[in-house]
């Protein structure tokens, strides 16, 4: 068992589950309902479930990490390092557009998945767990940058360094070092090119303490008995995968940014597969490191509807990065469910009311974000339903007066969060 402290709290990484510990005097949570509400489900965060233990006066959050995932000093120095540091400021940038909802930026907080998405442990809640004092989420996202580009040196000496922490950045890095220090916003560190490495010779690389080795979800622990002789039931949070079938066609598809990047020469003869194909794959490098406005210009010269399937998606991802979503729905009007998920992960849905489509799915997201609720209750029929969709459905049966149907609803979705939220906003304890 290893135990380590974080904040307010501890972090206890014993055999295959990882846990994060508070003392139960410094929590606020009186019910289930309480946190849920207050903790979105997003696909950068694991889900975890949460005890009360009153005997030992400790609050314990449980995260089920998926088999795969690894500790983000897993990933110090390696030729993943650029798609990491993609996420890690998408992370932060997530972050910092939540009013009540925080995390902790140090490497035992963040794991890495076998697409190099980055994964939140604990999220706290403004109120409910230990006040904070604010921090610059840019500079700490600088700091968990230059964590990955350090062989050996500490987090909390990287904190400590500030600025001088440009010694100890590996020689490899040390020009990309020297931009990471002078970036004050997203998009200067956005527009740094993270893949400029010098070669690392693996002999030298550093070896790394420990691992996730978990190879199945935490089982279920017995309730544990208050003081007045009652079971305190653990409750879980399940966050399911929103917006990485997105990604997904980028990553699947890295292969071709390990060659040279092939160059079309417009004065010479060659066939328009061939140049489709090469600008195409300077396309997807361009993508890979968080360049689309570059990989936008080259993508509009392509045929479209020509495209296999999986670069078709790289492209419309790549609209939606450039704030051409009407674009994107405009090429594949089937895409709407993945722009909507991109969109739900930034809290920007309501960059869907400028959008004219026939989707329905797009309809309904206007009419929910409209609170058009008579429209919501005519359409959700023919939308997949997610837990935050499941809630404005049960707020527009409520509007109407419909409460019986709320819960009947609520019911047939079988989500014990939208179950649980129809009965607090119907009253109805069915």
């Amino acid at each position: 068992m290893k135990r380590i402290q974080c904040e307010d709290g501890t972090f206890v990484l014993d055999g295959n589950q990882v846990r994060y510990e508070l003392p139960l005097s410094k929590v606020r949570i009186h019910s289930y309902e309480e946190y849920s509400e207050a903790v979105p489900d997003v696909d950068c965060a694991v889900p975890f479930t949460f005890e009360s233990d009153m005997q030992e006066e400790v609050f314990r959050i449980f995260f089920e990490i998926d088999p795969g995932y690894m500790p983000l000093e897993k990933f110090r120095l390696s030729h993943n390092v650029a798609e990491v540091v993609t996420q890690l400021i998408f992370l932060g940038q997530y972050f910092e557009r939540q009013q009540e909802v925080y995390t902790f930026y140090q490497p035992i907080n963040i794991v890495i998945g076998p697409l190099n998405e980055v994964k939140v442990l604990f999220r706290g809640v403004h109120g409910l767990f230990p006040e904070r004092k604010p921090d610059s989420i840019v500079e700490s996202i600088k700091q968990l940058i230059f964590y990955l580009l350090t062989e050996d040196t500490s987090y909390g000496e990287i904190k400590r360094l500030g600025k001088e922490i440009g010694t100890k950045i590996h020689p490899a890095y040390s020009h990309i070092g020297k931009k990471i220090l002078k970036a004050s916003t997203w998009l200067e560190l956005e527009n740094i090119d993270y893949t400029n490495r010098l070669v690392i010779d693996d002999q030298v690389k550093p070896k790394k303490k420990w691992s996730l080795t978990l190879t199945k979800p935490r089982q279920a622990l017995p309730p544990v008995s208050n003081q007045n002789g009652n079971s305190a039931r653990k409750k879980k949070i399940v966050i399911q995968p929103k917006w990485i079938a997105i990604t997904l066609g980028v990553l699947a598809l890295l292969t071709p940014f390990l060659l040279p990047e092939q160059k079309v020469n417009h004065a010479d003869p060659v066939p328009n597969q061939q140049q489709q194909t090469a600008l195409l794959q300077n396309g997807i490098r361009f993508a890979a490191t968080g360049k689309y406005q570059a990989a936008e210009k080259i993508f509009k010269q392509l045929n479209f509807s020509s495209l296999p399937s999986e670069d078709k998606k790289v492209v419309l991802y790549t609209y939606v990065r450039t704030e051409q979503i009407q674009k994107a729905l405009d090429l594949d009007p089937t895409y709407a469910e993945s722009i909507v998920q991109y969109l739900e992960e930034r809290d920007q849905l309501n960059e869907l009311l400028s959008v004219k489509s026939s989707s329905i799915i797009i309809q309904f997201e206007q009419a929910a974000y409209n609170r058009e609720y008579k429209k919501v209750l005519e359409l959700y029929r023919q939308v997949p339903i997610n837990v935050r969709r499941g809630k404005v459905i049960i707020r527009a049966y409520v509007s109407e007066g419909s409460l019986q149907e709320a819960m009947e609803f609520a019911k047939g979705t079988n989500q014990e969060k939208i179950i649980n939220y129809a009965k607090l906003k119907t009253g109805l304890n069915q």
